[in-house]
């Protein structure tokens, strides 16, 4: 989605998506489900699940921002050190590095 790389290219990128998120909370979620009550609490959580897990992955944008950026950015920063003369770079190197990101993350 096209938020996710807002979020993993701009720092705290989350306080500008608080209208997207009440959005989704209040109008795009109830009239999917078909309820008429307040889901913020109760569907939204459910919502943010992954599809195997019967959620629909519409995860909360105003609260994940920061580890999207902090993922990525650890996850480029072997590239990064390399582009910028710091490190030699070694695909090796950046393959486990990514890995390890990736099992963190």
């Amino acid at each position: 989605m096209e938020w996710q790389y807002v979020h993993r290219a701009v720092s705290d990128a989350g306080t500008y998506f608080d209208g997207v998120e009440d959005a989704l909370a209040s109008e795009f979620l109830l009239s999917l489900i078909g309820v008429d009550e307040n889901i913020t609490c109760k569907y939204r959580k459910l919502a943010e699940l992954p599809d195997r897990h019967g959620g629909l992955s519409l995860s909360n944008q105003t609260t994940n921002s920061k580890e999207c950026y902090k993922s990525s950015t650890l996850y480029c920063s072997h590239l990064w050190s390399a582009l910028r003369g710091r490190v030699q770079y070694s695909t090796i190197d950046n393959l486990e590095f990514q890995s390890e990101v990736m099992l963190e993350y």
